[in-house]
C-alpha cells in the first residue's frame, strides 16, 4: 500500500480531516487549472486568427470572445459618438477581471495547503508524544509509528497540493498577461479603422 494511503488510514479523526481537507484544495486547485487553461487556449487561439485578417468586421467574432466586447465598443462610438479610447480601456478591463475570475484561489491554496500539512505535522508529532509518555509496549510502538507516518504524510501532501497550484497560478498570470497584450493591440487595430476618413 502507499506510504500516504497509509498513514491516511493509520491517523485519529482530526488527521483524517487534515487529509480530506487537502485533497479537496488538489480537487479545487486542478478543476480552477483546467477550466482556466482551456479558456486561454481558446481565445489565444481565437484572438491570433482575428489579429491575421485583413479585415474586422462583427461577423468575424465567435460567440463569448473578449474581442467582441472590443468591438462592441467600437460599435457603440461610432453610434453614440462617445470617446473610442475610453470605451476601449473599459472594455480591457472589464475582460481581463473576466478572465481572473476566481484566480485568487490558486495563491489561497498556494498559502492554505503547506500550513494544513504543518498542521498534520504537529498533530501527528504530539499524538507521538502522548503515546511515548504512556510507556514502550508493543502496541504503543504501533500508535507511534502512526503518529510520525501521519506527521510525514500530512507534510508530503501539502507540498504536492501546494506547488502545482502555484506553479498553475504563475502559469496562467502569465498567459493573461500575454492576452491583455493582444487585447491592446487589437484596441489599436480598432482606433486605426475608427481614423481611416
Amino acid at each position: 500500500m502507499h506510504p500516504v494511503i497509509e498513514a491516511f488510514l493509520s491517523s485519529d479523526l482530526f488527521g483524517k480531516i487534515i487529509f480530506i481537507a487537502l485533497f479537496l484544495l488538489s480537487m479545487m486547485s486542478w478543476a480552477l487549472f483546467l477550466q482556466k487553461i482551456s479558456i486561454c487556449r481558446y481565445i489565444t487561439k481565437e484572438g491570433t486568427r482575428l489579429l491575421g485578417l485583413s479585415s474586422i468586421s462583427g461577423s468575424s467574432f465567435h460567440q463569448h470572445h473578449p474581442f467582441a466586447s472590443l468591438y462592441a465598443a467600437y460599435q457603440r462610438s461610432e453610434q453614440e459618438g462617445l470617446s473610442l479610447d475610453r470605451l476601449l480601456s473599459c472594455a480591457q478591463a472589464q475582460e481581463r477581471k473576466h478572465l481572473e475570475k476566481g484566480l485568487y484561489l490558486l495563491p489561497t491554496i498556494v498559502s492554505l495547503a503547506p500550513f494544513l500539512g504543518l498542521l498534520g505535522t504537529v498533530w501527528g508529532i504530539l499524538l507521538t508524544f502522548h503515546e511515548l509518555q504512556h510507556g514502550a509496549s508493543a502496541q504503543t510502538n504501533t500508535a507511534v509509528m502512526s503518529g510520525l507516518a501521519m506527521a510525514l504524510g500530512a507534510t508530503v501532501v501539502g507540498l504536492f497540493v501546494a506547488i502545482p497550484a502555484l506553479v498553475s497560478y504563475n502559469y496562467l498570470r502569465a498567459q493573461i498577461r500575454h492576452f491583455c497584450i493582444d487585447m491592446e493591440s487589437f484596441s489599436g487595430l480598432l482606433l486605426a479603422k475608427a481614423e481611416k476618413p
